[in-house]
């Protein structure tokens, strides 16, 4: 998806400065409720890169207040400039609409003005420009976005999203991590999710990948993520700064080798925290069980969900009634009566009772039954892989040794 039209601005300082002065997830609450009602502008938290060969650029941007994102009352019942609303053009495909005056919407049902959808009723359907085709106008939301959504990468689906959140027990208010921003599916769910007093961390090493997810986060109005460009991996969470190590509710690492970022998720979960790994070979998951074994985890389990819609229609059947029918006499011959019967390519011949043809243009020889059928879709749009979960335990107790009076 284009970036383009964005004129909105950022709300980072007071998030980032707000996040840093505070370990908390309270600390961090109060200042993203500050960035929030403190102007309708706002400006772009950018960490520059560093020059260190120990440690990559890390750029970390917090949102805007463009779209309806975490901020509901900045999209009311119309749609408004700057709102991103969904488009259904037709059924299965969505497409976001970044609007604007003086923009142009194409797709396959045809061309729409911008300014034709500005003041129209969300749920409304609105005609094309030539009228070869409509679309219908719907409120931005987690789970139209990730229909919708431009896909840099695989991302995940519903399924998935929604046993995540609850298995990591993910909810407002909750300081999440999450490694491998991707397309930016399960960031607007998560990020949604832990509003408004909770914020999201999201790390991805690609740079286009992490610039673009930024930019449309900016756009959709998120607030209370910040993105990175940084290599887990290798360099770890770079969230010392803030002071959140060993504070932080749950950790979703989507990276190819987890058993890297492990150790480091391990350091910045508090006890008891929440973690889960996606991966779609089983390889990995044995790797990452291993691993999380011998960083402390508990509870470890891995399950994997597969999605598979039904259609439910009904269905009209028609079955011809083959049971033979009763012998009629017979007619008198054409020589009984003196007559003689000719046939022509022009005549037609009646069809004898109880015949084939005699049955099938009988009506009541055709019996038709209705019921409801329900068939599994034939193009399911899903990534099958394994989520793995696992609980951080607690530090070990240190047993006192018996006193002397005890061991008399």
């Amino acid at each position: 998806m284009a970036a383009s039209g964005v004129d909105d601005a950022m709300v980072g300082d007071a998030v980032a400065s707000g996040a840093s002065g505070s370990g908390s997830s309270e600390g961090a609450a109060a200042t993203v409720a500050a960035a929030t009602t403190a102007a309708t502008t706002s400006t772009t938290s950018t960490t520059s890169s560093s020059s260190s060969t120990t440690a990559p650029a890390a750029a970390a941007t917090t949102t805007t207040t463009g779209g309806l994102g975490l901020l509901p009352e900045a999209q009311g019942d119309r749609v408004r400039p700057g709102d991103v609303l969904i488009a259904l053009v037709r059924k299965g495909e969505y497409a976001a609409v970044h609007v604007r005056h003086g923009g142009l919407f194409n797709c396959a049902s045809g061309s729409y003005l911008h300014d034709k959808l500005i003041d129209q009723e969300y749920g409304s359907t609105v005609p094309s420009s030539k009228n070869e085709g409509s679309i219908t106008l719907l409120k931005f939301s987690p789970v139209l976005w990730t229909k919708a959504l431009t896909h840099r990468t695989q991302i995940l689906y519903g399924p998935d999203i929604s046993l995540i959140i609850q298995v990591l027990g993910i909810r407002p208010g909750s300081l999440v991590i999450e490694s491998g921003t991707g397309s930016g599916s399960l960031s607007t769910s998560l990020a949604t999710t832990v509003a408004p007093h909770g914020h999201l961390y999201t790390y991805d090493f690609h740079p286009n990948r992490s610039s673009q997810a930024k930019e449309e986060f900016v756009r959709n109005g998120i607030i209370n993520i910040t993105a990175t460009e940084r290599d887990v991996c290798q360099y770890g969470f770079d969230l010392d700064s803030i002071d959140l190590k060993g504070k932080i509710d749950a950790v979703f690492l989507d990276l190819p080798t987890p058993t890297k970022a492990i150790p480091h998720a391990c350091k910045m979960l508090r006890p008891f925290g929440s973690i889960c790994t996606f991966s779609p070979c089983i390889e990995q998951v044995q790797g990452s069980h291993q691993t999380l074994v011998e960083n402390g985890f508990v509870e470890i389990q891995t399950v994997e969900f597969l999605d598979r819609p039904y259609n439910i229609f009904p269905y009209r059947s028609t079955v011809l009634d083959t049971t033979p029918a009763a012998p009629t006499p017979t007619e008198p011959s054409a020589t009984s009566t003196g007559t003689t019967a000719t046939n022509s390519n022009n005549s037609t011949t009646p069809a004898k009772p109880g015949t084939k043809r005699s049955r099938a243009n009988d009506k009541s020889a055709v019996a038709s039954s209705s019921r409801i059928v329900c068939a599994p879709v034939s193009d399911i749009s899903g990534h099958t892989g394994y989520l793995t979960f696992a609980h951080k335990s607690p530090s070990p107790l240190t047993t006192p040794p018996p006193s002397s009076a005890s061991s008399s």
